[in-house]
């Protein structure tokens, strides 16, 4: 990442979610574009699995923005045609995003390869459009299909690029202006929903990330409008003085907590060692926050069970009756022998 684009992750939290290690790993975004090749310092996680292209384009710019709030991402670029979408169809289970930068059809003659991608439930990000349309978005982000993303520019003072399209459809905004870097090390801002919706692109992948070590899963098309929807903060008091659309989209300035499922009471809860006393772990597969450690500990510690000879106890294995009465048998026994040692005393004491 390039230190240029600070200010940008800092307005949006991206920096926070990359401190604590979300940036895009194992999520893998399309780009749907007009093609370009990797600059030599993209070589890693830029990919052109259609097409090998020659000349740094569109594209490679697209997929430097996206990178820069996602620096784990890996990126895969090809046009927008029927090879193209025949890749996405063969890769399906492997697509986490789908980004389109490219803007302006009209709603009659936007191509069928947008719409063909209604069918799968894959979050598609668009561009807004650069028309300077004050109530319309133009195709294909004005699908209801999509996730159509406007742009500010912070340069601005926060303000709306003059050049944005913008109305009821737009979902989100975020920053134009943004920085890309040659290999020769120049760096120069690149401006449009061109580099907003990436922008946008590359926050949720840190997001994908967090859902996937999470267990939750790539998300639906419309749990991701609605994570954008609910994350968009109101700027009307910085400059921000459009009157539709939901506001700049931020990551959560905290990283959200999945709480554990707590188990269901059991009796064997209430067995305690003597006095509460604290057990140290034993079995390599009982820990401690186990609902049984306890019991387990303190009937293994005073010898009425064991485990296995890999240092294992299987706690949720079955027994069998057997085994069972080999377990109560000494545990019986030990009670026997205190209420005749209880009846002796009481003799004693009579």
């Amino acid at each position: 990442m390039i230190k240029e684009n600070d200010a940008e992750r800092r307005k949006v939290n991206a920096d926070v979610w990359h401190n604590a290690g979300y940036i895009g790993n194992d999520v893998k975004v399309v780009l749907l574009d007009s093609g370009g090749d990797a600059r030599d310092n993209m070589e890693d996680w830029y990919h052109e699995p259609v097409e090998d292209y020659d000349e740094h384009g569109h594209s490679t710019n697209v997929g430097f923005v996206c990178r820069e709030f996602a620096p784990g991402v890996q990126i895969y670029v090809m046009e927008n045609n029927d090879e193209g979408h025949q890749w996405v169809l063969d890769h399906l289970d492997d697509i986490d995003l789908i980004n389109v930068s490219m803007a302006g059809y009209s709603g009659s003659t936007v191509p069928s390869y947008v719409e063909r991608y209604k069918e799968l439930d894959i979050p598609l990000i668009c561009g807004s459009g650069n028309d300077g349309y004050d109530a319309q978005v133009s195709y294909p982000a004005a699908y209801d299909f999509t996730i159509a993303i406007g742009a500010l520019h912070l340069g601005n003072g926060g303000a709306g690029a003059y050049y944005a399209n913008q109305g009821e459809a737009l979902d989100a905004v975020t920053y134009s202006n943004i920085y890309v870097q040659r290999d020769d090390g120049h760096t120069f801002g690149v401006t449009g929903t061109s580099f907003s919706a990436p922008m946008a692109t590359g926050m949720l992948a840190c997001w994908m990330q967090w859902r996937k070590e999470n267990g939750l899963g790539r998300p639906t098309r419309e749990e991701t409008r609605q994570f954008v929807h609910e994350n968009c903060r109101d700027i009307q008091d910085e400059g921000f003085d459009w009157e539709t659309g939901h506001g700049l989209f931020c990551l959560p300035a905290e990283i959200p907590q999945i709480e554990e499922p707590q188990p269901e009471p059991k009796p064997e809860e209430d067995v305690k060692g003597e006095e509460d006393e604290e057990m140290e772990q034993t079995f390599k597969d009982v820990r401690k926050g186990f609902w049984a450690f306890q019991a387990i500990g303190y009937l293994e510690k005073h010898g009425y069970i064991g485990g296995y000879s890999d240092g294992t106890f299987r706690p949720n294995e079955g027994m069998e009756r057997g085994q069972f009465a080999a377990v109560v048998y000494p545990m019986v026994k030990e009670i026997e022998r205190l209420k005749e040692e209880v009846k002796t005393l009481r003799q004693q004491i009579n």
